[in-house]
């Protein structure tokens, strides 16, 4: 090569080793008859297919991680759907478990319900017991130291009176003793009232009947509109008051309680009514 070739290498190279990414560019230039041709040489050859086998096999990698990628958010996806599935089956479960235990609240309320009403008929039967011979025995007795049969029936409608108004008492007292007792301890599932009563039912016997008998015969004898012979007492008729008390008692328990009817004197017990 002349001058100019080697003008034009120099040139080439210079171009090479100031700007390396173009060096796909460079080549060798040299003047031919007043024309200027260019060449490469082999080094700057060998130099590009290197940068363009690189350049390959980055592009390679990076289709190798696109797809590693694609398949990685596909199984995500996959995954999520899975995810997204059993979630919903948990959730059909909860909302069948939520729905049977509807069914069984209503089905032990229906049962609560039926036992309130069976609780009401046998006080019902209780009483009308209690009034078809413990009624009978106390007139009776009654009888034998008065002769006056409308005192007789006023003293024993005063009993029954008093009789509910002291078992009103002694269970409105026991009651708040039972959900003092409970409220320490209590967790649920059912509601705190509904509690106390169940404690109640259970443990009726626990009821202090025989105070109950002396608060009653103690009212009876300051109540104004009966009187009794001053050599007996109304004790004699406590077997009428404790079955009194009783069923008075067994009547609050129920929902809604019961209670006696409101009548004047002595019609209690009209025996048509």
């Amino acid at each position: 090569m002349d001058d100019t070739s080697e003008c034009a290498e120099e040139l080439s190279q210079n171009i090479y080793e100031k700007e390396p990414s173009k060096a796909y560019c460079a080549a060798y230039f040299y003047i031919e008859n007043g024309a200027l041709y260019r060449y490469a040489s082999r080094e700057m050859v060998q130099k590009v297919e290197r940068l363009l086998a690189e350049a390959q096999v980055a592009l390679e990698d990076t289709k190798t991680k696109s797809a590693t990628t694609l398949l990685a958010a596909e199984d995500e996806i996959l995954k999520l759907k899975t995810d997204l599935k059993a979630s919903q089956d948990k959730e059909e479960c909860a909302l069948r478990d939520l729905e049977e235990l509807n069914d069984f609240k209503r089905q032990v309320q229906m049962l609560k319900d039926e036992i309130a009403i069976l609780g009401a008929q046998k006080s019902v039967l209780q009483s009308r017991d209690i009034y078809a011979q413990e009624r009978l025995d106390a007139q009776t007795l009654l009888r034998s130291y008065i002769d006056d049969l409308e005192t007789v029936q006023r003293i024993i409608y005063v009993a029954a009176v008093e009789s509910f108004h002291a078992a009103k008492k002694a269970f409105r007292q026991f009651k708040m003793r039972v959900r003092t007792i409970l409220s320490r301890s209590f967790s649920g599932p059912e509601s705190m009232e509904d509690a106390v009563m169940d404690y109640i039912i259970r443990q009726e016997d626990l009821y202090d009947v025989q105070s109950s008998v002396s608060e009653v015969i103690q009212a009876m004898n300051i109540h104004p509109r009966i009187s009794f012979p001053p050599e007996v007492d109304f004790i004699m008729i406590s077997s009428l008051i404790r079955e009194l008390c009783r069923v008075a008692f067994s009547m609050q328990t129920l929902d809604p309680p019961l209670d006696i009817s409101f009548a004047t004197e002595g019609e209690l017990f009209n025996e048509y009514k």
